[in-house]
């Protein structure tokens, strides 16, 4: 999980910390206002209490209950109070409005004092709180005359007359503290608001300067030195000395890379050349002496064979020739063969020597590709019938290619020759030709191609010979089963089908036949319509 960057964290620390002062603020000041809310009040209740003594104190003095009663009960309503009573010094009540229900002292302290009066807690029954102001009333506010004031003075021995108690009720003055608060807490949120916006502003242009170099930073690691960082380069603060230090230092790197780099380019490319020169000096070393041991070798074992047969059957026939003619001509059959197998390797060795020398003289020219297919179908169609083999040729399609008409027919001819060797008595050998757009493994190249498969009813390729099957001299399994063969006509057809920009390839499982394809481009891209009207059936040849 990403944490959260330098302006996203304080922005959510100054906005914490604006709330968390806010809101103390605000409970100190709710606690001062509610203390002068209460001082108001309680002011407020002793001069009317003390402006309703004033009036009539001779009421209270006479203590006319029905009197009393109803003077309380108007002063009560006129002034808002909560409730109003009138007791004497022993406590009995003179005269009393409505009364909360079980209206008792929170505590036994008093809440505050006056000139006059004494403020008390109280709650009643239902959970409201009051304060209540108790006042005194003395014989000096009697409102008589001064003789008389006196008298009663005398009488009451200095004590008051009688205690006035009205209650205020709190919820009133809760409201009003409630109201203030939802009046300012919009313009205290907007502040904190305005105050965090512009700490993010001021933030970012603070921060946008050190990402820029953070980002820089990583463009040197990774060997760029040609980025400088423009944010802050004018700040005349900490920051903008930082950034100016950084591009310095980045310049003055760039400076020693590049005379690094003068320095040392010639010789690097003097070295890298003399090393390109000897590790190719001593690849062609090595393949070529790998290839020429390797076909040494292999040239020598397979002249090896057909020599020693020769040379064996010629010195029985000097020697001791034998009385049976059958048997002498059997004797000069095998030194014949073998002699034809000398002269078809040493031919076979030549055409590819030549191939791969670029001497082999080559005959392009347009030509459709069925000709040389037909030509050697029709060669071979005396071997298929030997064999009782069922030879076919379809090749419906005119395909028109530039290519050497006797090199492709030869390609066909080693690739039937093989097609026969080994397809078994009643098997059958199908050739086809084909044009169309190359899919999948069938070319690599792009363009048009014509496309001619061999394909036979053999025993087929075992899967670990196939890889190999085009390597010079290589003959895998046949060995074994004793079948005749160069080794090397695959490898010539290969080197054939590669000088035209085509492809070779063989398909087979063991006990299904073989199939072998080459591609070879066409000479010209041919629509639809125009390639029906050269086409014909070439029928079956067996």
């Amino acid at each position: 999980m990403r944490r959260p960057g330098i302006v996203a964290t304080f922005a959510i620390s100054s906005a914490a910390i604006l709330f968390v002062l806010g809101i103390a603020v605000t409970a100190y000041s709710l606690m001062q206002i509610r203390s002068v809310l209460y001082d108001e009040a309680q002011r407020r209740v002793e001069a009317q209490a003390l402006n309703w003594i004033e009036a009539n104190t001779p009421q209270i003095v006479l203590a006319n209950a029905d009197v009393l009663s109803r003077l309380i009960a108007d002063f009560a309503a006129r002034e808002r109070l909560a409730y109003a009573l009138l007791e004497d010094p022993a406590g009995r009540v003179l005269a009393q409005t409505t009364v909360p229900a079980d209206l008792r002292s929170e505590s036994s302290d008093i809440v505050a004092t006056t000139a006059r009066s004494r403020v008390y807690g109280m709650m009643a029954a239902d959970g409201v709180h009051y304060l209540e102001v108790a006042t005194p009333v003395s014989a000096s506010g009697t409102g008589m005359s001064r003789d008389l004031s006196s008298m009663f003075s005398i009488v009451s021995g200095g004590q008051s007359l009688a205690t006035l108690r009205v209650g205020i009720d709190t919820r009133e003055l809760e409201g009003r503290l409630r109201a203030l608060v939802w009046t300012n807490a919009p313009l205290y949120s907007g502040l904190v608001l305005l105050a965090v916006v512009i700490q993010v502003v001021l933030m970012r242009r603070l921060v946008r300067p050190i990402a820029a170099i953070g980002r820089a930073a990583r463009s040197v690691a990774a060997g760029d030195l040609s980025t400088a960082v423009a944010p802050g380069a004018t700040l005349e603060n900490e920051v903008g000395e930082l950034v100016r230090n950084f591009n310095d230092m980045v310049a003055r790197l760039e400076e020693n890379r590049t005379d690094m780099q003068a320095l040392h380019a010639g010789l690097e490319h003097k070295v890298w050349e003399r090393t390109a020169q000897l590790e190719a000096l001593n690849a062609k070393l090595v393949e070529a002496d790998r290839l020429k041991s390797e076909f040494l070798s292999t040239v020598s074992h397979e002249f090896r064979t057909p020599l020693t047969s020769i040379k064996a059957f010629a010195e029985i026939l000097l020697d001791a020739p034998p009385e049976d003619r059958q048997q002498r001509q059997r004797f000069l059959g095998i030194i014949d063969s073998e002699s034809d197998r000398l002269t078809r390797l040493l031919s076979d060795l030549l055409d590819l020597a030549k191939i791969e020398s670029g001497f082999l003289e080559w005959r392009f020219a347009e030509i459709d590709v069925r000709e040389p297919v037909q030509q050697a179908v029709a060669a071979m169609m005396a071997s298929a019938r030997a064999k009782d083999i069922s030879l076919e040729l379809s090749a419906p399609v005119s395909c028109q290619v530039r290519v050497d008409g006797d090199r492709i027919q030869q390609v066909v001819n080693n690739l039937l020759s093989n097609a026969l060797k080994f397809c078994p008595e009643g098997g059958r050998v199908s050739v086809s030709v084909e044009c169309f757009e190359p899919r999948g493994r069938t070319c690599t190249a792009d363009g048009s191609y014509a496309r001619v498969s061999v394909s036979d009813t053999g025993s087929g390729i075992p899967q670990a010979d196939l890889p190999r099957i085009f390597d010079r001299f290589f003959r895998g399994s046949n060995v074994a089963r004793g079948v005749k063969g160069t080794g090397l006509g695959l490898a010539i057809s290969r080197e054939i089908v590669l000088r035209h920009g085509g492809e070779i390839w063989a398909e087979s499982e063991p006990g299904r036949g073989s199939v072998f394809r080459f591609t070879v481009p066409l000479a010209a891209v041919k629509d639809n319509a125009a390639t029906a009207n050269v086409s014909e059936e070439w029928g079956h040849h067996e």
